[in-house]
């Protein structure tokens, strides 16, 4: 995605940033059946942390 125009690629990093904030939370909580029919809580923060390092080299 960094070889990409930001511009374009923008959408992608957002959606890429809560997918990793939902799967960090998911590994966090652990992966039982119970586990997962349970919405995981990822806040704004941790999705906003993992978007701005989507953009660290």
């Amino acid at each position: 995605m960094k070889a990409c125009n930001g511009r374009a690629m923008l959408p992608a990093r957002i959606m890429g940033a809560s997918y990793e904030a939902i799967l960090k939370a998911l590994c966090k909580r652990g992966w039982s059946a119970a586990v997962l029919r349970q919405r995981p809580s990822t806040t704004l923060l941790d999705k906003a942390k993992w978007f701005s390092l989507s953009y660290l080299p």
